[in-house]
């Protein structure tokens, strides 16, 4: 998964956006509205993904579909994206439910491992 999908899915999925006067929220936030302002053009509009894993963050559908978009976008090209990342990354990491969040959605090397209620994977491919 790309790391702004896992920030994204771990802002949402952390229940740290839900407060209004949260630091992740306000960062989130930021992220969502300069990436919907830049890229909101296109055939599938970003905000109809993102729009779509808010609304069920933890569907493997969506977040693919997100990660697929973001990808599609060429998203490490956009240096100010990249920092709006940092600021998410970086709120994140200062809540503890931040931090439990992107550990679940963080991949790293070849061994994986799926964290959660009721989990269920139909397929993998590698």
């Amino acid at each position: 998964m790309e790391p702004i999908t896992t920030a994204i899915i771990a802002a949402l999925t952390s229940g740290v956006c839900n407060t209004t006067q949260s630091a992740v929220s306000d960062a989130y936030n930021c992220l969502k509205q300069r990436l919907t302002t830049l890229f909101s053009d296109r055939e599938e509009s970003i905000t109809e993904v993102i729009n779509a894993v808010e609304a069920n963050p933890e569907s493997l559908k969506n977040q693919t579909s997100l990660n697929d978009k973001l990808a599609q976008i060429n998203i490490v090209q956009h240096q100010e994206i990249l920092l709006y990342l940092n600021q998410l990354l970086n709120q994140l990491q200062q809540s503890e439910s931040g931090k439990k969040a992107l550990q679940k959605y963080t991949v790293k090397a070849e061994k994986v491992g799926v964290i959660g209620d009721n989990v269920n994977i139909d397929h993998q491919s590698f």
